[in-house]
């Protein structure tokens, strides 16, 4: 039997404290694949007016993990990685 992946998936996102106070929402999960969004905020902003660089980390945090946790299983965290901010984002 095929599982549903996405609704395992999104089973562990709403088991997530810090995942639900962000609003991040799951878009997608497939196999070695993970999607999250959310609505920006006036709290996510930082003294410039773009979207602190902490709350899109924390969403590439868990899409890294969600998509290791596809193929590798539910007990999977982050240990490591880097980002390079290209633009800012603003909204």
């Amino acid at each position: 039997m095929a599982m549903d992946l996405k609704a395992l998936a999104q089973q562990v996102a709403q088991a997530q404290p810090f995942t639900q106070h962000l609003g991040a929402e799951l878009l997608s999960a497939k196999p070695g694949e993970g999607a999250f969004a959310l609505e920006v905020r006036p709290e996510f902003y930082q003294h410039l007016g773009m979207v602190h660089g902490g709350v899109i980390t924390a969403l590439l945090d868990n899409a890294l993990t969600f998509a290791g946790g596809t193929v590798l299983g539910a007990e999977v965290l982050t240990v490591e990685f880097k980002v390079n901010f290209l633009r800012p984002a603003k909204g």
